[in-house]
C-alpha cells in the first residue's frame, strides 16, 4: 500500500461480499505469544491460573498465589533478621520468588535485584546463571544500557513456582 501524498494510506481493494472485520483477520502467533495470550486470558477471566505439571492440575486464584509468594518473602526476610547471618543461604530461591512477584510490576535490573536481596552482585550473577542454564530465568535486553539486563522468569520458572505455591496452599487448607 502506498500513500497518496495526502498523509493518508490507501486502503487495499476489498471484496464487497467480505468486508474486512476483526473476525476475518488471521493472526499468526509464536509459542511465546501464545503463552502471553494464555496468561492474559487467565487474568482477565477471573484471575484464575491453571497450574499444570506431573502432579494434579488445580485452578487457583492468582491473587492468592501472589499473596502467598509475598508472604514467603516476608517470612524469609524475618528469618534473616532474627537468626544469625549465614544460616540460610538460598540465593536461587530468593531470586525466583522475587522475580515471581515482580512479573506484573515494573521490571528490575539485576543490579536492583542485588540491592533488594542484599546479596553480593557476584553471588547473584552466579546463581542467576545457574537458574538460566536450567531454563528457569532469562535475560531481557536493557533498552538503554547495554551493560545491564532485566532478569525474568521463563514459563518453566513461573510454572515451577506456581506448582510449589499451589502445593503450599493446598497443604495449608
Amino acid at each position: 500500500m502506498k500513500g497518496s501524498g495526502t498523509g493518508k494510506v490507501s486502503q487495499p481493494d476489498r471484496n464487497l461480499e467480505h468486508e474486512a472485520s476483526p473476525l476475518n483477520r488471521l493472526v499468526v502467533l509464536n509459542d511465546e505469544d501464545v503463552e502471553h495470550a494464555r496468561r492474559l486470558l487467565a487474568t482477565l477471566s477471573g484471575d484464575l491460573l491453571d497450574v499444570s505439571g506431573p502432579q494434579a492440575t488445580r485452578l487457583l486464584n492468582r491473587r492468592a498465589m501472589m499473596e502467598e509468594a509475598r508472604n514467603e518473602i516476608a517470612r524469609r526476610r524475618l528469618r534473616y533478621k532474627v537468626l544469625p547471618e549465614g544460616m540460610f543461604g538460598e540465593p536461587a530461591w530468593d531470586i525466583l520468588l522475587n522475580l515471581y512477584v515482580e512479573q506484573d510490576g515494573a521490571r528490575v535490573t539485576l543490579a536492583e535485584l542485588t540491592r533488594i536481596l542484599a546479596f553480593p552482585g557476584s553471588t547473584l550473577l552466579r546463581w542467576f546463571n545457574y537458574l538460566e542454564d536450567r531454563g528457569l530465568v532469562r535475560r531481557i535486553e536493557h533498552t538503554t544500557d547495554q551493560r545491564s539486563f532485566y532478569p525474568q522468569l521463563t514459563s518453566k520458572g513461573v510454572d515451577a513456582i506456581n506448582l510449589y505455591i499451589s502445593g503450599v496452599l493446598t497443604n495449608a487448607s
